[in-house]
């Protein structure tokens, strides 16, 4: 009897173990719970690069009367009417959500992990990434949440001349830090802009600077030019490169953002006859826009007539009975990256402030 009691003690352990490691199934696998600054931080990026690359990009190119919607096309009628509405998933939720709660959250979490571990080149990284995701926030609707963000309370609304000089601040500490020192890990392809070159990284924090105060050249001349004196007096060096997100494939879900939303299939969008008026006869309108007849990536290898519509004009449709009924696209691709600063831009700000 007692034999018979000790098998059956034995099998009762055995079974509660086991059933206590089936039944357990809150953890995914695939999302594991302590994480790291080499994983979360390219995440962030690719956040960044999902909002700006994509939903962002389309509406300011359409705002900007460089694309149009195609006459009674589904897609973008409400940008190109100006009739974006609370609670619309690719500007309010795709956008300030993925901002707010995934990109900027995970930038201030690869700060203050990096920050314990005086690990200052993931520092810097998450620093000028959340100062540029902020900047361009704040060039886009001036106030918004930023001293009380990314807590657990409803956030004041911080002024835009307010959060810029806190990004110079935020900025100029990550730059004060020594990237040489023996704590700082090389960030290799978690880097998913510069492959870890931090020069590049500081390159273009200062051009990031240099575009802040730019932008503050005519609300707030002294201290746009201040700034941009001390820039220069520093001997400071800008990016020469892109800093783009480039981690795209020519395949469904992992495409360029902007190429899924609109291109892939079908393409609602065409140019607006405001650029094409402005640029006639200029070469660039082959690299902008793509002919019909040549649906290839690239430019235009021919003098090709590239067609649009006037912008706002999508429900009139019989204004082009005698226009094709096939128009001109922008050039935009499965592979194209996602442009945070180019060089080229670096340079057009470089020659901008040469002008103060």
């Amino acid at each position: 009897m007692k034999k018979i009691q000790i098998i059956s003690l034995i099998f009762i352990l055995l079974f509660s173990f086991s059933c206590k490691k089936f039944l357990d199934v809150n953890h995914d696998p695939n999302n594991p719970e302590e994480s790291s600054v080499e994983l979360v931080f390219p995440a962030g990026v690719e956040n960044t690069a999902n909002v700006f690359g994509g939903s962002w990009l389309i509406l300011g190119e359409i705002w900007s009367q460089h694309w149009t919607s195609q006459p009674n096309a589904p897609s973008f009628q409400g940008e190109d009417m100006y009739d974006i509405q609370a609670g619309d998933y690719n500007y309010d939720l795709r956008g300030w959500e993925y901002l707010y709660t995934r990109a900027l959250m995970d930038y201030e979490w690869v700060k203050i992990e990096s920050h314990k571990q005086e690990n200052w080149s993931f520092y810097l990284m998450a620093t000028v990434m959340q100062c540029y995701t902020y900047q361009v926030m704040v060039d886009f609707f001036d106030g918004i949440p930023f001293s009380e963000a990314l807590q657990e309370k409803v956030p004041k609304f911080d002024k835009g001349e307010d959060i810029y000089d806190s990004l110079i601040v935020r900025i100029d500490y990550a730059l004060s830090k020594d990237l040489e020192a023996e704590t700082c890990q090389s960030p290799g392809t978690s880097d998913l802009l510069f492959n870890g070159t931090m020069d590049d990284w500081v390159a273009f924090a200062n051009t990031l600077k240099l575009k802040i105060y730019l932008r503050q050249r005519y609300a707030r001349p002294d201290v746009a030019e201040a700034g941009i004196r001390a820039l220069y007096d520093a001997g400071i060096l800008f990016l020469t490169k892109d800093a783009a997100f480039t981690e795209f494939a020519d395949e469904s879900g992992r495409d360029n953002y902007c190429y899924a939303a609109g291109f892939r299939g079908r393409v609602d969008v065409c140019p607006s006859k405001t650029i094409l008026d402005f640029l006639q006869g200029d070469d660039r309108l082959n690299f902008i826009f793509r002919s019909p007849d040549q649906p290839d990536d690239g430019p235009n290898t021919e003098d090709v007539t590239h067609y649009g519509i006037y912008q706002g004009d999508i429900k009139n449709v019989y204004s082009y009975v005698t226009e094709p009924k096939v128009y001109s696209f922008p050039q935009v691709y499965a592979l194209q990256p996602v442009y945070f600063i180019t060089g080229v831009e670096s340079l057009l700000l470089q020659a901008e402030a040469c002008l103060i």
